[in-house]
Formats: structure tokens, C-alpha cells, sequence
């Protein structure tokens, strides 16, 4: 069994299930961002869409992956990475590349994003800044 997702899993004060356990494990040997049908193609074993939704969902709750839209408008989950988490909150305010070729949706979480001033009376609960075009193996 995967240690790294014991590790994540007893960090976000979650039970450790084996379908977790492989869930995670799973998400952290792929590049970039997956879509929940990508994970029941390969996880169909593990358990059915519904319950690997409610999974990913309590994920995202407890901050051990974060979600993001790619620019077809499929929802996709990535794991949270250690810059993810700061003293204050859990906050995942960075940039994502959408590959026009392959697909794959990858975190670019070296990207300094500017800080953002919404008008008076706004208040963000989420952002996304989602770039398009060739990755550097597409390329």
C-alpha cells in the first residue's frame, strides 16, 4: 500500500480505506488533473461513479485534492500539493495549463498569481485561471 497516501490521508484526518488508499495512490502517479470518467475507467474495481464522487467530494472537503474546469467545461480533481496549504487556510490560488493536443490539465503551481482586489461588497469563494494551448511534450 501506498505510504504517501496513508500520509495524506491521516493528515486530512480520513479514514484509511483501501479504495482511498488506491484512490489517491492512483491520482498521485498521474500527470496533471483527472476527470472523475478517467478515474472510473482505470478504478472501476475499486468502487462505482457515485461512490468515487462521494469520495473525490470528501476529498476536496478535507483539502487533499482541489477541483478545476477545463475549457470543455468537464470538471477535473487534482491532489493538493504542500503549496496548497498555508498557515491561515487551505487555498490552491494558482494557474492551470489546458493542452490543446493531449487533453491533460496540469497545475502550474510555480506561477505567482497577482493578488486580485474585487469592488466593494464581492466576495470570492473560488478562481481560476485556466491557459491553453501546446504542452512542452506536445509541443
Amino acid at each position: 500500500m501506498s505510504q504517501n497516501a496513508q500520509n495524506i490521508l491521516a493528515k486530512a484526518g480520513l479514514r484509511k480505506t483501501n479504495a482511498r488508499i488506491e484512490i489517491i495512490a492512483f491520482m498521485d502517479n498521474q500527470e496533471g488533473a483527472l476527470a472523475l470518467a478517467d478515474l472510473e475507467r482505470s478504478l472501476l474495481h475499486l468502487a462505482d461513479r457515485a461512490t468515487l464522487y462521494r469520495t473525490l467530494k470528501s476529498f476536496e472537503e478535507a483539502g487533499v485534492v482541489h477541483k478545476v474546469v477545463d475549457p470543455s467545461g468537464v470538471l477535473r480533481y487534482a491532489l493538493c500539493q504542500e503549496s496548497c496549504h498555508t498557515d491561515e487556510a487551505h487555498q490552491h490560488a494558482h494557474a492551470h495549463f489546458s493542452c490543446t493536443s493531449c487533453g491533460k490539465m496540469i497545475c502550474l503551481e510555480e506561477l505567482d498569481l497577482p493578488a486580485m482586489i474585487l469592488p466593494e461588497g464581492f466576495l470570492a469563494e473560488e478562481a481560476q485561471l485556466v491557459f491553453t494551448g501546446w504542452c512542452k511534450n506536445c509541443r
